[in-house]
Formats: structure tokens, C-alpha cells, sequence
């Protein structure tokens, strides 16, 4: 094996280590924005924005500032609402 290859192949095993190692932390990152879209019994509603801050297309989200899609997607991401809980 050519030193080149060896010297790629070392960095990858390194990265994949550290990889590893951020991936045992996930209070280390931050989920800025997205969009989520939940399957209910009444159809899909979308959830948009981040963890911290979700807003959802259902009429309940509407009228109240909170659903239980919101609440469904605090329990899927639990260190994100950890967070928002903090602020």
C-alpha cells in the first residue's frame, strides 16, 4: 500500500472516530430549521421552523399556540426542547 492511501486512510479512521465521539453528544448540536410533515388520523399536518420555536398548520395550533403535534415532536427531539426549556 502506497504511503498516500495509508495517509487517506488513517485521516478517514480519525474523522470516523471523531464522528464517534459527536455523536454520543447530541446536546451538541443544534437543529436551526426545518420541516416536519406527521401522519394524523385527520391527515398530515406540517410542522415548520426548529425545536426550539415549531409551528404547525393544524387549526388547534392556530387557536391555542400549541398542539399535540408540537408536543409529539418535543418528545422526538428531547435535548432541543431541554434547550428551549432553559431560555
Amino acid at each position: 500500500m502506497n504511503s498516500q492511501l495509508q495517509t487517506i486512510e488513517s485521516a478517514l479512521q480519525q474523522a470516523e472516530a471523531e464522528a464517534r465521539r459527536y455523536a454520543a453528544m447530541p446536546a451538541r448540536f443544534d437543529i436551526i430549521s426545518m420541516e416536519l410533515e406527521i401522519q394524523t388520523e385527520d391527515g398530515r399536518q406540517m410542522l415548520c421552523g426548529s425545536p426550539l420555536d415549531w409551528t404547525c398548520t393544524c387549526a388547534f395550533y392556530g387557536e391555542w399556540g400549541t398542539c399535540s403535534h408540537v408536543m409529539a415532536a418535543d418528545i422526538v427531539f428531547p435535548h432541543q426542547k431541554n434547550k428551549r426549556e432553559s431560555i
